[in-house]
Order: structure tokens, then sequence, then C-alpha cells
């Protein structure tokens, strides 16, 4: 029997019996334009939203799409096989597509799980009792439907076309090419490195401290290795998260001399450079200017003389509405580094997904850790990291900022971030909230820029 939003009791026409889920503004999700993961089908659409609906008995999933006046069930996921199964003439070509696709299927799955298992924890000890939870009544067996295209529809889907699609590592050389067999690369969600997606790549290396320079006419700390040229540890590739940003900063302050603080530098400058003479010559021109301002300058010290045994310091002179010229300036102080923070929602579809989510994790707390020396009297820099923005051909995105190399400063993890704790059989999380935060080693400098192609976008 097919659900029906409009049916309120037994006996009538497409009635679930009791049901996790409703028509909530929360509990919708939009789709728009979508993809494939392999890039062979696509389709938008447009601004539709649907809403999963849980029954408590089978597990089912009802999948319900958001109308004007009414709401309508497109289609079905089986708890049994996790296949999607479309109604006729409700389901669109393009809806039946998208939610025959494995990858969506299973998003939708995890979705209302995600939502029968809020709702199953909100209930009380004697309610659940007399329910399954959620966990173990959808899609127990972990099952994923496979895509078929004679129950999707011979046509195609609207707007479709066979994507020309990169992979991963198709812009390496043989030296640098990502080669997935040797551990050093961690990707999530499987399939990225093939769907034509951009993605950002977190590369770990090991820290390098800079070394002094005083040659060559310059004085400074100069890095061993450019930062392309050193040895990557691992990588992290994940998707490009929402609410991307840079800023770019730098520290001016306002500074004030006045003409006595003047005519003191003049003369501590004069006697450094040229010593005794220019001492002399420092002192006579300061005599003359104060013979040329001989009456304001007289004033001026009776005031603050006076000012300074009476304890009102400057009031006689900025009672009169004058004050001695501070020759205020706003000038340069120096340059701010640079901070980014990323905030990933990782959610797995299979055991493979949760290990690498795992895999991740520990990647970025291990990395980030200090290292005691042998003896314990010293600890060693963590790891560093280099972060870029990549297009699916593994090039640099001239769109979005470059990075300089960067220190992770915290690593946080949201065990529970839909609110409620709700794990898979094997004891894996049904989702986590990984948010990273880096800050650059160095500031970025005007040459940084001349090293740059003209169409990139720059740090």
């Amino acid at each position: 029997m097919t659900y029906s939003p409009t049916a309120t009791g037994p006996g009538q026409e497409g009635y679930w019996g009791d049901v996790y889920g409703s028509s909530s503004v929360e509990n919708q999700f939009p789709v728009g334009e979508w993809k494939s993961r392999d890039g062979k089908y696509t389709g938008n659409l447009g601004t539709s939203k649907f809403y999963p609906i849980v029954n408590k008995e089978t597990g089912d999933i009802a999948v319900v799409k958001v109308g004007d006046g009414e709401n309508t069930t497109i289609g079905t996921i089986s708890a049994e096989d996790g296949d999607f199964k479309s109604i006729e003439g409700a389901t669109s070509q393009a809806e039946n597509y998208f939610f025959n696709l494995p990858e969506n299927a299973a998003k939708v799955t995890n979705f209302a799980l995600n939502i029968a298992q809020q709702e199953y924890d909100a209930l009380g000890a004697a309610a659940q009792s007399g329910t399954g939870n959620p966990n173990g009544l959808i899609n127990p067996n972990n099952n994923i439907a496979g895509f078929s295209v004679e129950q999707a529809g011979d046509a195609g889907v609207d707007e479709s076309f066979p994507a020309d699609v990169g992979t991963i590592g198709d812009g390496y050389t043989d030296t640098k090419k990502i080669e997935k067999t040797t551990g050093g690369i961690i990707i999530f969600p499987s399939g990225l490195e093939n769907n034509g997606q951009d993605y950002i790549e977190f590369a770990s290396l090991e820290y390098t401290p800079k070394t002094v320079s005083s040659s060559g006419g310059s004085v400074g700390f100069k890095a061993s290795k450019q930062l392309e040229n050193k040895t990557v540890l691992k990588r992290v590739i994940l998707p490009i998260p929402g609410g991307i940003t840079d800023t770019n900063a730098v520290d001016w302050g306002q500074a004030t001399m006045t003409a006595a603080d003047i005519a003191k530098s003049d003369i501590a400058l004069a006697a450094l450079e040229k010593g005794g003479e220019g001492f002399s010559d420092a002192v006579e021109g300061a005599g003359g200017t104060i013979q040329k301002n001989a009456k304001g300058i007289k004033e001026a010290l009776t005031k603050r003389l006076a000012g300074a045994i009476t304890g009102t310091n400057d009031q006689l002179m900025k009672r009169e509405g004058q004050v001695m010229n501070p020759n205020m300036e706003l000038l340069f102080n120096g340059p701010q580094l640079r901070s980014f923070g990323f905030t990933f929602k990782l959610s797995p579809r299979t055991k493979e997904e949760a290990k690498n989510i795992q895999k991740i994790i520990f990647c970025f707390k291990q990395a980030m850790a200090p290292v005691a020396t042998e003896g314990n009297l010293f600890l060693k820099s963590p790891n560093t990291w280099r972060i870029r923005y990549m297009t699916p051909q593994a090039n640099n995105h001239k769109f979005l900022n470059k990075f300089k190399e960067c220190a992770m400063m915290s690593s946080t993890v949201n065990y529970t971030p839909d609110g409620s704790y709700a794990t898979y059989s094997d004891g894996s999380m049904v989702s986590y909230q990984l948010t990273v935060n880096f800050q650059e080693l160095e500031p970025v400098l005007g040459q940084d820029y001349d090293e740059l192609p003209d169409d990139s976008i720059g740090f």
C-alpha cells in the first residue's frame, strides 16, 4: 500500500498506521540540479522539496513531494532491499532517475533514519518497548539499491547528458600521481575521485624550520624548501564545504610626535650619524627654531610648568582652545597572519565510508599532536599542512584563494551533530561533524603575487 499524506486513520486509502516523520520544514530537503556519482546521469528538479515518512512496523520509507496545496507520494524505498519504487502517474522521469541512483537512495534512507531515531529517542520507555528501534528497522541488512534503467525509464532524464569528467590525479605527473593503494590518501565520500566535482585537499607535511639568512644583501629567515616541493605524508580529500571565506588584514595604528619629540629625534639622529659635529649642528638648528617661536614656546612652557605644579597638566592650554600639535598619523605596524576554518558533515553510507571517516579524524588528530624526543627533554613541532582548492583534473582552482603553509590550531569532532546518539549495527556513528581550524605560518607579502599566474585570484 502506498502512503497517503491525507490518510489519517484505519480504513482510509493509503493509511500506513503509526509512522515516523512529518511534513515539517526541518524534515524537507531540496534537490535542485544533480549529477550521478559516476557523472553518467544528470538532471534538474528545480525548487521541488521532498520529505521522508517511515512506517514504524515495516521500516519502509515513503518519499513525499511538497506541493502548493497537496503533498504527493512519488515513491517508496523498501526496507528489505533499499530499492526505490516509483508510482505510475506520480513520479516524473527526472525524479525516477534521481531516487533510483544508489547514492541518492542511501542519502534519503540515512536522512529518514536520523528523523526516526530522534523521534524514537524522544519517546518514553513504555512507548519504546512497543515499537522497534529504527536502527534495526530501516534497511537492517545495509542493502544498497542497484540502478535500473528499465525501472527508471528508457527515455532518459530531463536535460540529461553524458558528462566528460576527469579524476583526481589526472593532472599529476608520474611522480606526483595519487595512488590509492599506498594508503597515503583518504577520500570521502567514496567516488569523489571520479565524479567531476571540485574538492579541497589537506596534505600533511613534516615541519621544517626556516634557516637564518644574512647573505646576498638580505637578512631574515628563509624556508628550507618551497611549499610545493615538500614531502607529503598523507592527503585527505573532501568536498568543498559551504561558508568558505578568506580575510586579508594588516595592522595600522595611530601615532603622535610633538614638536619637542621631533627636535629631540633630530638631535639624537644627528649625533648617531655624524658624531659631535652633527650634535652641535642639530642643537644650533633647534635653537634657531626656538628663537623664531620664542613667544609661543615661552607661553607654552609657563603654562605646562604651572600645570605640573598644580596637577592640572595641559588643562590651562586646552581651556584656551589650543594643544601642542601631536602630528598624528596612521602608521603601518605590520602584517597579520590569516586564519581559516572548515566544517564538514560526514555521514557514511557504507562500512568503507565509515572506516574512511575514522581514518580522516585520526589523521587530523595525530598530525596536530607534538612528538616527544628521546628522553622527553623536548617536544617536536606537529606536522604542518598544505591546503588547496582543486578542480577534478587536480589543478589549483583559479577562482578560489590560495593558501600558504598552515598549522592546525584545533580539531573538533561532534559525534551527535543531529542532536541524538545513533549508530549503525557495527557501532559506527550515523553522522559526524568535523571542524578544523588553521593559521598560516607566515604573512602574505606583495611579492607573493608576482609568482602567481595572471588569471589567479591570489591569496
